[in-house]
């Protein structure tokens, strides 16, 4: 009874009836498009490879970035073939064009983690690298509010996405060890 109280589709359709307005709407579409092909990831990572304080953050994290989208949409997807919330959940409505492909994990949220934790992790400017995690959190929320993905398949991605991060962190920094 509990775990019906709270399941995913009553979260969804939660977050549907009661957060969805106008302001959000114009803030959170656009948003979230930003995570498609990653184009706020690829922006910020060149951005950030600028300055030296930053470099090595924005290289580990967009390695991590295209592992994390490899695994992802490579392989999780393909075995998991989770549908969309919006095929399953009849009175949920998607806010943004239907997504092709399956909804576990989030590919959206799986490359935001990716690429944050990686950034944090590396990064001398550690506020920089807390907001690029704020950036990835608001991107995995996103994905719930517009309607295209259960919060398990966000949570998958922060799970994917930062385990990315750590071993793309740890192999890297041995490799640069020994390189010097």
């Amino acid at each position: 009874m509990i775990f019906e109280l709270f399941s995913e589709g009553r979260i969804l359709l939660w977050i549907q009836a009661n957060l969805r307005n106008d302001f959000l709407n114009a803030v959170l579409i656009p948003f979230t498009h930003l995570g498609d092909i990653g184009i706020i990831w690829f922006g910020l990572g060149v951005f950030f490879l600028l300055f030296k304080n930053t470099r090595k953050g924005a290289f580990f994290a967009l390695i991590s970035f295209g592992l994390s989208a490899l695994i992802c949409d490579g392989f999780l997807k393909l075995i998991v073939n989770r549908l969309r919330p919006f095929d399953a959940i009849p009175e949920l409505m998607a806010l943004v064009e239907r997504p092709k492909g399956t909804s576990f994990p989030s590919g959206h949220t799986t490359t935001a983690f990716g690429f944050s934790v990686a950034f944090l992790l590396n990064t001398k400017k550690r506020w920089t690298g807390w907001l690029v995690l704020a950036i990835a959190v608001l991107m995995g929320f996103s994905r719930l509010y517009v309607g295209v993905h259960y919060p398990s398949d966000v949570a998958a991605g922060l799970i994917v996405g930062s385990a990315v991060a750590c071993i793309v962190t740890f192999v890297g920094n041995k490799i640069l060890v020994r390189s010097h």
